[in-house]
């Protein structure tokens, strides 16, 4: 049963990652999804790219802030205005014409259909490499269960410059995922929120994920069946270097041909 007011949503924040945009959207809408797709673009993107991503098919909405508007305290902090935009996923949380949102980043693969997501509680979402270091038990952002709230949406906005001052302290960097998990710090232990691993596998440690996990594309067995795949890391799939890098040795490809596949789905989808 389809919902009207059930969608899947990505953000962009900056123009160099339309090809990722325009990659998931593919890669979702090849899972013949029930659900519409929307980019969510910061007011830094112009015009022309929300054209481009129209002319692919892909619908778009203008937020209409910044998520660090009238955050004084940062306005003159260099390294915080370069990042500034990035904070716009918690935006989403504002957008209560939808009823439930399935949030995805633009550096992901989509290789199954993953509809039944939007019968989960929002928050859920995946403590992403968990498997490969269970020291990882916080909130992985990258993809998560939206249910919009604007109380939630502006308490989580107050959080940025106190999260952002403390973490830099530290000499820690911040993102917006930092901001979620502060705002619910006891996520890791509500299990009925976390999701399988196979709805966030990140890309570099798929063949680990095979090898000692049974991790297969299209596996009978769902909890061990390679859904989603996270570009995470600076090197992404649309980048020139991105092929180089991972052909660079004989050695390398036989050693992560499972990460190999992946990306070649990617490329040809």
């Amino acid at each position: 049963m389809t919902d009207s007011n059930f969608v899947y949503m990505t953000v962009l924040s900056t123009d160099s990652y339309i090809p990722g945009v325009i990659k998931l959207y593919k890669s979702l809408m090849a899972t013949k999804p029930q659900y519409p797709f929307l980019c969510a673009c910061s007011r830094n993107i112009s015009d022309v790219s929300i054209q481009k991503l129209n002319e692919k098919g892909i619908k778009c909405v203008k937020l209409q802030r910044c998520a660090v508007d009238n955050i004084t305290s940062l306005e003159n902090d260099i390294n915080f205005s370069h990042w500034k935009y990035t904070y716009d996923k918690l935006l989403l949380f504002g957008l209560t014409e939808f009823r439930k949102i399935v949030y995805l980043d633009s550096d992901m693969l989509i290789l199954e259909n993953i509809d039944e997501l939007f019968d989960c509680k929002p928050f859920s979402a995946v403590p992403a490499g968990y498997l490969i270091n269970n020291e990882w038990t916080r909130l992985n952002s990258g993809l998560m269960v939206i249910e919009p709230n604007m109380d939630i949406m502006e308490k989580m906005l107050k959080l940025i410059a106190p999260v952002y001052h403390k973490r830099k302290e530290q000499g820690l960097a911040t993102g917006d995922q930092d901001i979620i998990n502060e705002y619910i710090p006891d996520w890791s232990n509500k299990k009925d929120l976390i999701l399988p691993e196979s709805y966030n596998l990140i890309f570099k440690y798929l063949d680990i994920y095979k090898k000692k996990f049974n991790f297969q594309y299209n596996n009978q067995d769902k909890t061990r069946t390679i859904k989603v795949v996270h570009f995470i890391g600076k090197n992404k799939p649309w980048h020139r270097n991105f092929i180089k890098n991972l052909l660079s040795s004989v050695q390398y490809i036989i050693q992560h041909n499972y990460g190999l596949k992946a990306y070649l789905k990617y490329i040809f989808i």
